[in-house]
């Protein structure tokens, strides 16, 4: 992993922190790539792969035009479950493999 790569999940999670942090809710907005860029003293190629970062997760949308910009998303139900559901898989996979080379 690059260190371009660490900055930008860094940038990914504290804006995902920040959301929980501020209480927001789906549809609301998020500040903009200035205020983000200061915030976190973050490139605007690292905001920018960020925001990609978290709108492949699901959890934002970003929307051009006068009224655009970027707002937290309402992630559905069957998103959480299938990264929930990942989730425990790997871990269980990481348990069995810790297993399997403890009784080597």
């Amino acid at each position: 992993m690059t260190t371009k790569q660490k900055q930008t999940e860094r940038v990914a999670l504290a804006i995902k922190d920040w959301i929980m942090q501020q209480d927001l809710e789906p549809g609301d907005r998020l500040p903009g790539e200035a205020e983000i860029m200061e915030t976190w003293e973050a490139s605007k190629s690292t905001v920018r792969e960020a925001m990609r970062i978290l709108e492949a997760q699901g959890l934002i949308k970003t929307k051009s035009g006068p009224k655009g910009g970027t707002f937290v998303r309402e992630v559905p139900e069957s998103k959480v479950n299938v990264i929930l559901s990942n989730y425990l898989f790997l871990k269980m996979f990481l348990f069995e493999t810790c297993i399997s080379c403890a009784s080597l």
